[in-house]
Protein backbone atom coordinates (compact mmCIF):
# COMPACT_ATOMS: atom_id res chain seq x y z
CA UNK A 1 0.00 0.00 0.00
CA UNK A 2 3.18 2.17 0.51
CA UNK A 3 3.80 2.49 -3.17
CA UNK A 4 -0.25 3.36 -4.13
CA UNK A 5 0.47 6.47 -1.76
CA UNK A 6 3.55 7.29 -3.09
CA UNK A 7 2.69 7.07 -6.57
CA UNK A 8 -0.82 9.29 -5.38
CA UNK A 9 1.32 11.76 -4.09
CA UNK A 10 3.37 12.57 -7.03
CA UNK A 11 1.94 16.10 -7.37
CA UNK A 12 3.96 17.14 -3.89
CA UNK A 13 7.78 18.39 -4.35
CA UNK A 14 10.66 16.07 -3.92
CA UNK A 15 11.54 17.32 -0.58
CA UNK A 16 8.01 16.64 0.74
CA UNK A 17 8.10 13.22 -0.71
CA UNK A 18 11.29 11.85 1.76
CA UNK A 19 9.23 13.57 4.59
CA UNK A 20 5.94 11.52 3.56
CA UNK A 21 8.05 8.66 3.49
CA UNK A 22 9.69 9.47 6.75
CA UNK A 23 5.94 9.63 8.11
CA UNK A 24 4.88 6.55 6.65
CA UNK A 25 7.76 4.21 8.09
CA UNK A 26 7.42 6.05 11.55
CA UNK A 27 3.49 5.00 11.75
CA UNK A 28 4.85 1.63 10.31
CA UNK A 29 6.76 1.04 12.88
CA UNK A 30 5.04 2.54 15.72
CA UNK A 31 1.95 0.75 14.82
CA UNK A 32 3.31 -2.66 14.36
CA UNK A 33 1.68 -5.59 15.98
CA UNK A 34 -1.65 -3.53 16.41
CA UNK A 35 -4.64 -5.27 14.79
CA UNK A 36 -8.27 -3.84 13.73
CA UNK A 37 -11.18 -5.89 15.08
CA UNK A 38 -11.19 -6.85 11.35
CA UNK A 39 -7.79 -8.52 11.85
CA UNK A 40 -6.35 -6.46 9.55
CA UNK A 41 -2.83 -4.89 10.69
CA UNK A 42 -4.00 -1.44 12.40
CA UNK A 43 -1.36 0.47 9.64
CA UNK A 44 -4.03 -0.24 7.14
CA UNK A 45 -6.27 2.52 8.46
CA UNK A 46 -3.91 5.40 8.90
CA UNK A 47 -2.96 4.56 5.40
CA UNK A 48 -5.96 4.49 4.20
CA UNK A 49 -7.17 8.07 5.51
CA UNK A 50 -3.96 9.47 3.69
CA UNK A 51 -5.07 7.60 0.45
CA UNK A 52 -8.27 9.78 0.65
CA UNK A 53 -6.45 12.50 1.77
CA UNK A 54 -4.12 12.50 -1.57
CA UNK A 55 -7.35 12.05 -3.75
CA UNK A 56 -7.95 15.92 -2.64
CA UNK A 57 -4.21 16.67 -3.10
CA UNK A 58 -3.93 17.43 0.52
CA UNK A 59 -0.63 19.43 1.47
CA UNK A 60 2.08 17.89 3.64
CA UNK A 61 1.65 18.64 6.91
CA UNK A 62 -1.82 17.54 5.90
CA UNK A 63 -1.07 14.02 4.90
CA UNK A 64 1.60 13.45 7.74
CA UNK A 65 -0.66 14.00 10.42
CA UNK A 66 -3.40 11.86 9.20
CA UNK A 67 -0.31 9.21 8.92
CA UNK A 68 0.59 9.94 12.96
CA UNK A 69 -2.94 10.87 13.55
CA UNK A 70 -3.37 7.74 16.17
CA UNK A 71 0.22 7.51 17.19
CA UNK A 72 -0.06 9.18 20.31
CA UNK A 73 -3.12 7.99 21.33
CA UNK A 74 -2.49 4.05 20.77
CA UNK A 75 0.95 3.91 20.94
CA UNK A 76 4.27 4.74 23.45
CA UNK A 77 5.35 7.59 21.39
CA UNK A 78 4.94 11.05 22.98
CA UNK A 79 3.67 14.70 21.12
CA UNK A 80 7.21 16.23 22.04
CA UNK A 81 8.49 13.36 20.18
CA UNK A 82 6.53 14.08 17.07
CA UNK A 83 6.99 17.52 17.10
CA UNK A 84 10.89 16.76 17.08
CA UNK A 85 10.76 14.67 14.50
CA UNK A 86 7.85 16.41 12.09
CA UNK A 87 7.48 19.85 13.26
CA UNK A 88 5.37 21.75 15.61
CA UNK A 89 1.91 22.21 13.18
CA UNK A 90 2.13 17.82 12.67
CA UNK A 91 2.56 17.82 16.64
CA UNK A 92 -0.53 20.41 17.74
CA UNK A 93 -2.90 18.77 14.68
CA UNK A 94 -2.00 15.46 16.16
CA UNK A 95 -2.61 16.18 19.81
CA UNK A 96 -6.68 18.30 18.80
CA UNK A 97 -7.12 14.64 17.29
CA UNK A 98 -6.15 12.93 20.16
CA UNK A 99 -8.85 11.85 22.76
CA UNK A 100 -8.30 12.06 26.25
CA UNK A 101 -7.52 9.36 28.94
CA UNK A 102 -10.61 7.60 29.78
CA UNK A 103 -9.70 6.97 33.16
CA UNK A 104 -9.91 10.71 33.89
CA UNK A 105 -13.62 10.91 32.59
CA UNK A 106 -16.69 10.02 34.89
CA UNK A 107 -19.45 8.98 32.39
CA UNK A 108 -19.29 7.96 28.70
CA UNK A 109 -21.15 10.97 27.99
CA UNK A 110 -18.48 13.46 29.34
CA UNK A 111 -15.88 11.64 27.78
CA UNK A 112 -17.88 11.81 24.44
CA UNK A 113 -18.22 15.62 24.84
CA UNK A 114 -14.77 16.48 26.62
CA UNK A 115 -13.16 14.83 23.03
CA UNK A 116 -15.52 16.86 21.00
CA UNK A 117 -14.77 20.00 22.62
CA UNK A 118 -11.16 19.21 22.37
CA UNK A 119 -11.02 18.84 18.65
CA UNK A 120 -13.01 21.82 18.06
CA UNK A 121 -10.69 24.39 19.47
CA UNK A 122 -7.95 23.06 18.07
CA UNK A 123 -9.84 23.33 14.81
CA UNK A 124 -10.45 26.58 15.76
CA UNK A 125 -6.63 27.13 15.61
CA UNK A 126 -6.09 25.09 12.46
CA UNK A 127 -8.78 23.28 10.34
CA UNK A 128 -6.58 20.46 9.49
CA UNK A 129 -7.63 18.96 12.51
CA UNK A 130 -11.20 18.56 11.47
CA UNK A 131 -10.56 17.65 7.82
CA UNK A 132 -8.75 14.56 9.19
CA UNK A 133 -10.84 13.49 11.73
CA UNK A 134 -13.19 13.66 9.31
CA UNK A 135 -11.87 11.46 6.57
CA UNK A 136 -10.55 9.15 9.50
CA UNK A 137 -14.81 9.18 10.23
CA UNK A 138 -15.33 7.93 6.66
CA UNK A 139 -12.43 5.02 6.79
CA UNK A 140 -14.36 3.63 9.62
CA UNK A 141 -17.85 4.43 8.54
CA UNK A 142 -16.89 2.25 5.35
CA UNK A 143 -15.33 -0.58 7.30
CA UNK A 144 -18.18 -1.10 10.27
CA UNK A 145 -19.53 -3.71 9.47
CA UNK A 146 -16.90 -5.87 11.13
CA UNK A 147 -18.67 -4.12 14.38
CA UNK A 148 -21.59 -5.30 16.27
CA UNK A 149 -25.28 -4.26 15.99
CA UNK A 150 -24.82 -2.80 19.41
CA UNK A 151 -21.91 -0.06 18.77
CA UNK A 152 -23.19 0.15 15.18
CA UNK A 153 -26.21 2.02 15.83
CA UNK A 154 -24.74 4.68 17.82
CA UNK A 155 -21.57 5.48 15.57
CA UNK A 156 -23.77 5.60 12.63
CA UNK A 157 -26.22 8.49 15.12
CA UNK A 158 -23.36 10.32 15.96
CA UNK A 159 -21.90 10.47 12.13
CA UNK A 160 -25.07 12.08 11.39
CA UNK A 161 -25.16 14.43 14.36
CA UNK A 162 -21.40 15.90 14.21
CA UNK A 163 -19.40 14.47 11.25
CA UNK A 164 -21.92 15.16 8.26
CA UNK A 165 -22.83 18.62 9.24
CA UNK A 166 -19.32 18.98 9.66
CA UNK A 167 -18.21 18.56 6.58
CA UNK A 168 -20.83 20.74 5.09
CA UNK A 169 -19.39 23.78 7.14
CA UNK A 170 -15.99 22.57 5.98
CA UNK A 171 -17.54 22.08 2.02
CA UNK A 172 -16.49 18.45 1.99
CA UNK A 173 -19.58 17.53 0.12
CA UNK A 174 -19.04 14.14 -1.54
CA UNK A 175 -17.74 13.40 2.18
CA UNK A 176 -20.82 14.32 3.47
CA UNK A 177 -22.81 12.65 0.83
CA UNK A 178 -21.27 9.59 1.33
CA UNK A 179 -21.27 9.55 5.31
CA UNK A 180 -24.87 10.11 5.21
CA UNK A 181 -25.57 7.47 3.10
CA UNK A 182 -23.62 4.93 4.77
CA UNK A 183 -25.06 6.28 8.02
CA UNK A 184 -28.55 5.24 6.68
CA UNK A 185 -27.63 1.84 5.61
CA UNK A 186 -27.06 1.25 9.52
CA UNK A 187 -29.54 3.07 11.29
CA UNK A 188 -32.62 2.64 8.46
CA UNK A 189 -31.66 -0.98 7.07
CA UNK A 190 -35.26 -2.03 6.84
CA UNK A 191 -36.01 0.63 4.79
CA UNK A 192 -32.36 1.21 2.62
CA UNK A 193 -32.75 -1.21 -0.40
CA UNK A 194 -36.57 0.58 -0.61
CA UNK A 195 -34.75 4.17 -0.65
CA UNK A 196 -32.42 3.58 -3.28
CA UNK A 197 -34.86 2.15 -5.44
CA UNK A 198 -37.22 5.11 -5.32
CA UNK A 199 -34.01 7.17 -5.71
CA UNK A 200 -32.86 5.42 -9.15
CA UNK A 201 -36.57 6.28 -9.91
CA UNK A 202 -35.69 9.95 -9.47
CA UNK A 203 -32.66 9.87 -11.06
CA UNK A 204 -34.22 8.86 -14.13
CA UNK A 205 -36.62 11.62 -14.08
CA UNK A 206 -33.52 14.39 -13.52
CA UNK A 207 -31.93 12.87 -16.21
CA UNK A 208 -34.71 13.95 -18.68
CA UNK A 209 -34.84 16.81 -17.19
CA UNK A 210 -31.41 17.95 -17.34
CA UNK A 211 -31.50 17.10 -21.20
CA UNK A 212 -34.56 19.56 -21.32
CA UNK A 213 -33.11 22.30 -19.56
CA UNK A 214 -29.56 21.85 -21.99
CA UNK A 215 -31.36 21.38 -25.47
CA UNK A 216 -33.94 24.55 -24.30
CA UNK A 217 -31.41 26.78 -23.35
CA UNK A 218 -28.37 25.50 -26.18
CA UNK A 219 -31.55 26.95 -29.34
CA UNK A 220 -32.13 30.03 -27.66
CA UNK A 221 -28.38 30.76 -25.52
CA UNK A 222 -25.54 32.92 -28.10
CA UNK A 223 -23.13 30.24 -29.77
CA UNK A 224 -20.48 31.76 -27.87
CA UNK A 225 -22.04 30.71 -24.78
CA UNK A 226 -21.35 27.50 -22.97
CA UNK A 227 -22.72 25.64 -21.04
CA UNK A 228 -23.34 22.24 -19.18
CA UNK A 229 -26.09 20.88 -16.91
CA UNK A 230 -25.96 18.27 -14.51
CA UNK A 231 -27.95 17.52 -11.77
CA UNK A 232 -27.12 16.54 -7.95
CA UNK A 233 -29.07 14.52 -5.65
CA UNK A 234 -28.93 15.18 -1.95
CA UNK A 235 -27.74 12.29 0.54
CA UNK A 236 -29.63 9.86 1.20
CA UNK A 237 -30.98 10.31 4.54
CA UNK A 238 -31.19 14.06 3.82
CA UNK A 239 -33.76 12.77 0.73
CA UNK A 240 -35.40 10.19 2.53
CA UNK A 241 -36.23 12.59 5.57
CA UNK A 242 -37.31 15.54 2.95
CA UNK A 243 -39.50 13.29 1.10
CA UNK A 244 -41.64 12.89 3.62
CA UNK A 245 -42.13 16.95 3.89
CA UNK A 246 -42.72 17.32 0.78
CA UNK A 247 -42.44 15.45 -3.37
CA UNK A 248 -41.14 18.65 -5.10
CA UNK A 249 -37.99 17.87 -6.83
CA UNK A 250 -36.39 20.76 -5.52
CA UNK A 251 -36.53 18.81 -2.01
CA UNK A 252 -34.30 16.01 -2.92
CA UNK A 253 -31.98 17.76 -6.18
CA UNK A 254 -30.38 20.32 -7.56
CA UNK A 255 -29.69 21.47 -10.84
CA UNK A 256 -26.25 22.73 -12.03
CA UNK A 257 -25.64 25.04 -14.71
CA UNK A 258 -22.23 25.92 -15.72
CA UNK A 259 -20.18 28.26 -17.78
CA UNK A 260 -17.18 30.20 -18.52
CA UNK A 261 -17.92 33.44 -16.29
CA UNK A 262 -20.70 35.63 -14.84
CA UNK A 263 -21.78 37.45 -17.29
CA UNK A 264 -22.68 34.79 -19.22
CA UNK A 265 -24.31 33.19 -15.62
CA UNK A 266 -26.41 36.49 -16.07
CA UNK A 267 -27.44 35.92 -19.30
CA UNK A 268 -28.50 32.28 -18.59
CA UNK A 269 -30.84 33.64 -15.71
CA UNK A 270 -32.71 35.79 -18.17
CA UNK A 271 -33.24 33.15 -20.11
CA UNK A 272 -34.39 30.49 -18.03
CA UNK A 273 -36.89 33.37 -16.75
CA UNK A 274 -38.24 33.74 -19.73
CA UNK A 275 -38.90 30.58 -20.96
CA UNK A 276 -39.76 29.17 -17.20
CA UNK A 277 -42.05 29.86 -14.59
CA UNK A 278 -40.22 30.74 -11.89
CA UNK A 279 -40.94 30.71 -8.00
CA UNK A 280 -41.83 34.16 -6.50
CA UNK A 281 -39.36 34.77 -3.84
CA UNK A 282 -37.07 32.32 -4.48
CA UNK A 283 -34.06 34.27 -6.20
CA UNK A 284 -30.54 34.37 -4.58
CA UNK A 285 -27.96 36.65 -5.97
CA UNK A 286 -24.72 34.66 -4.02
CA UNK A 287 -21.98 36.56 -6.59
CA UNK A 288 -22.56 39.62 -6.25
CA UNK A 289 -22.47 39.33 -2.37
CA UNK A 290 -19.60 38.46 -0.12
CA UNK A 291 -21.26 35.41 1.26
CA UNK A 292 -19.12 32.65 0.58
CA UNK A 293 -15.48 32.90 -1.32
CA UNK A 294 -16.26 28.30 -1.76
CA UNK A 295 -19.69 29.20 -3.40
CA UNK A 296 -20.63 32.20 -5.65
CA UNK A 297 -23.84 31.24 -7.40
CA UNK A 298 -27.30 32.54 -9.04
CA UNK A 299 -30.38 30.43 -7.81
CA UNK A 300 -33.87 30.31 -8.81
CA UNK A 301 -36.48 27.87 -8.57
CA UNK A 302 -38.92 27.50 -11.37
CA UNK A 303 -41.28 24.74 -12.61
CA UNK A 304 -40.55 22.57 -15.52
CA UNK A 305 -43.37 19.65 -16.48
CA UNK A 306 -45.33 20.28 -13.76
CA UNK A 307 -42.22 20.02 -11.08
CA UNK A 308 -40.77 22.52 -9.32
CA UNK A 309 -36.77 22.82 -9.48
CA UNK A 310 -34.14 24.34 -7.91
CA UNK A 311 -31.30 26.15 -10.85
CA UNK A 312 -27.85 26.90 -9.29
CA UNK A 313 -25.25 28.86 -12.20
CA UNK A 314 -22.03 28.87 -11.74
CA UNK A 315 -18.99 29.70 -13.20
CA UNK A 316 -16.25 26.61 -14.02
CA UNK A 317 -13.91 28.71 -11.56
CA UNK A 318 -16.75 28.19 -8.59
CA UNK A 319 -17.43 24.79 -10.04
CA UNK A 320 -13.16 23.81 -9.54
CA UNK A 321 -13.43 25.94 -5.97
CA UNK A 322 -16.38 23.76 -4.94
CA UNK A 323 -15.73 20.61 -5.47
CA UNK A 324 -12.20 21.32 -3.66
CA UNK A 325 -14.01 22.53 -0.71
CA UNK A 326 -11.52 23.57 2.34
CA UNK A 327 -8.81 22.16 0.49
CA UNK A 328 -8.91 25.26 -2.02
CA UNK A 329 -7.61 27.02 1.20
CA UNK A 330 -4.95 24.46 2.07
CA UNK A 331 -3.80 24.51 -1.70
CA UNK A 332 -3.70 28.56 -1.69
CA UNK A 333 -1.84 28.36 1.46
CA UNK A 334 -4.44 29.81 3.59
CA UNK A 335 -5.21 27.69 6.21
CA UNK A 336 -4.93 29.08 9.38
CA UNK A 337 -6.66 32.53 8.53
CA UNK A 338 -10.05 31.02 6.74
CA UNK A 339 -9.96 28.42 9.90
CA UNK A 340 -12.62 30.72 11.53
CA UNK A 341 -14.13 31.85 8.80
CA UNK A 342 -14.75 27.98 7.47
CA UNK A 343 -16.20 27.67 11.35
CA UNK A 344 -17.59 30.79 11.50
CA UNK A 345 -17.00 32.23 14.97
CA UNK A 346 -19.54 29.43 17.10
CA UNK A 347 -16.92 27.43 18.50
CA UNK A 348 -15.34 29.73 20.57
CA UNK A 349 -18.38 31.34 21.39
CA UNK A 350 -20.00 28.55 22.70
CA UNK A 351 -16.80 27.81 24.52
CA UNK A 352 -16.84 31.41 26.31
CA UNK A 353 -21.01 30.92 26.85
CA UNK A 354 -20.25 27.75 28.98
CA UNK A 355 -17.56 25.75 30.86
CA UNK A 356 -19.73 22.86 30.99
CA UNK A 357 -18.62 19.89 28.63
CA UNK A 358 -21.83 18.31 28.54
CA UNK A 359 -23.85 21.95 27.87
CA UNK A 360 -20.93 23.09 25.42
CA UNK A 361 -21.75 19.44 23.75
CA UNK A 362 -25.20 20.38 23.24
CA UNK A 363 -25.08 23.67 22.30
CA UNK A 364 -22.52 22.74 19.43
CA UNK A 365 -24.30 19.80 17.99
CA UNK A 366 -27.28 22.37 17.57
CA UNK A 367 -25.45 24.36 15.74
CA UNK A 368 -23.31 21.96 13.65
CA UNK A 369 -27.13 21.07 11.88
CA UNK A 370 -27.91 24.59 11.41
CA UNK A 371 -27.43 26.14 8.31
CA UNK A 372 -25.83 29.12 7.98
CA UNK A 373 -28.01 32.57 6.21
CA UNK A 374 -27.11 35.72 4.90
CA UNK A 375 -28.83 39.19 6.42
CA UNK A 376 -28.49 42.81 5.39
CA UNK A 377 -28.08 45.99 6.49
CA UNK A 378 -29.72 48.92 5.14
CA UNK A 379 -26.16 49.49 3.34
CA UNK A 380 -25.96 45.72 1.81
CA UNK A 381 -23.55 44.65 4.08
CA UNK A 382 -23.84 41.08 4.91
CA UNK A 383 -23.74 39.60 8.03
CA UNK A 384 -23.65 35.87 8.67
CA UNK A 385 -25.82 34.17 11.28
CA UNK A 386 -27.44 30.26 11.89
CA UNK A 387 -31.05 29.84 10.68
CA UNK A 388 -33.64 30.51 13.27
CA UNK A 389 -31.99 33.31 13.95
CA UNK A 390 -33.32 36.12 15.20
CA UNK A 391 -33.49 40.21 15.18
CA UNK A 392 -31.87 40.31 18.49
CA UNK A 393 -28.79 37.23 17.10
CA UNK A 394 -28.68 39.74 14.28
CA UNK A 395 -28.30 42.75 16.17
CA UNK A 396 -25.72 41.20 18.42
CA UNK A 397 -23.57 39.58 15.15
CA UNK A 398 -23.42 43.01 13.57
CA UNK A 399 -22.48 45.00 16.55
CA UNK A 400 -22.59 44.56 20.67
CA UNK A 401 -22.45 47.66 21.55
CA UNK A 402 -25.01 48.83 18.66
CA UNK A 403 -27.30 45.88 19.91
CA UNK A 404 -27.77 46.58 23.49
CA UNK A 405 -29.07 50.43 22.39
CA UNK A 406 -31.39 48.84 20.28
CA UNK A 407 -35.57 49.28 20.88
CA UNK A 408 -37.45 48.68 17.41
CA UNK A 409 -36.43 47.03 13.94
CA UNK A 410 -37.66 46.75 10.77
CA UNK A 411 -37.42 43.76 8.56
CA UNK A 412 -37.23 44.54 4.53
CA UNK A 413 -39.11 48.02 5.85
CA UNK A 414 -41.56 47.00 8.20
CA UNK A 415 -41.68 47.07 11.86
CA UNK A 416 -41.46 44.12 13.51
CA UNK A 417 -40.87 43.06 17.20
CA UNK A 418 -37.21 42.13 18.46
CA UNK A 419 -38.00 38.90 19.24
CA UNK A 420 -38.94 38.25 14.70
CA UNK A 421 -36.72 35.18 13.42
CA UNK A 422 -35.02 36.34 10.48
CA UNK A 423 -35.12 34.74 6.79
CA UNK A 424 -32.24 34.53 4.16
CA UNK A 425 -31.46 37.60 2.30
CA UNK A 426 -33.36 39.73 4.92
CA UNK A 427 -32.58 43.76 5.13
CA UNK A 428 -32.67 44.57 8.67
CA UNK A 429 -32.46 47.94 10.32
CA UNK A 430 -31.94 48.39 13.66
CA UNK A 431 -33.83 51.45 15.46
CA UNK A 432 -31.31 52.75 18.71
CA UNK A 433 -31.43 55.06 21.55
CA UNK A 434 -28.68 56.55 23.01
CA UNK A 435 -29.06 54.57 25.61
CA UNK A 436 -29.21 50.87 26.40
CA UNK A 437 -31.86 48.98 26.42
CA UNK A 438 -33.13 47.54 30.19
CA UNK A 439 -35.16 44.69 28.60
CA UNK A 440 -31.80 42.60 27.68
CA UNK A 441 -32.79 39.36 31.07
CA UNK A 442 -36.18 39.43 28.55
CA UNK A 443 -33.92 38.92 25.45
CA UNK A 444 -32.30 36.00 26.62
CA UNK A 445 -35.71 33.65 25.80
CA UNK A 446 -35.46 35.32 21.83
CA UNK A 447 -31.58 34.67 21.61
CA UNK A 448 -30.38 31.55 20.02
CA UNK A 449 -27.46 32.11 18.60
CA UNK A 450 -24.19 31.52 21.27
CA UNK A 451 -23.29 34.91 20.66
CA UNK A 452 -25.99 36.84 21.57
CA UNK A 453 -26.52 34.70 24.36
CA UNK A 454 -22.51 35.23 25.54
CA UNK A 455 -23.28 38.78 25.12
CA UNK A 456 -26.48 39.63 26.90
CA UNK A 457 -24.75 37.27 29.84
CA UNK A 458 -21.73 39.50 30.10
CA UNK A 459 -24.12 42.82 30.64
CA UNK A 460 -26.32 41.00 32.58
CA UNK A 461 -23.61 40.04 34.86
CA UNK A 462 -22.22 44.05 35.16
CA UNK A 463 -25.56 45.08 36.06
Amino acid sequence: MKEVLLKKASYIRQAEMEELQKAMDFAEKAHAGQYRISGEPYIIHPFAVTEILLDYKADITTLIAALLHDVVEDTHHTSEEIEKLFGTKVANIVDGLTKVDKKDIAGQDEYKAVNLKKLLLATQVDVRVAIIKVVDRLHNMRTLQVKTAQKQVPYASETLKIFSPLCKKLKLFDIQHELEDLSFLYLKPSKYDRVIFTLKQYEQLLESLSQNIFQTLKTSLEPNINLTVNYEMEPMYSAYSNLKDSENLEAISKFILTTSNSLNCYKILGLIHQIYQPISHQFENNMAIDNDSLNKYLKTVITINHHQVAIFIETAENRLRRKKGVFYFLTNNATEQNAQHMMNTFIQTNHLLTQDVLEFYDLITSELLQDTITVFTPKLDPIHIPQGSTIIDFAFALDSTLAKCMFKAKINGMEKPLSTNVSNLDVVELLVADKENTDLDNWLNFANSSKAQLEINRELRDY
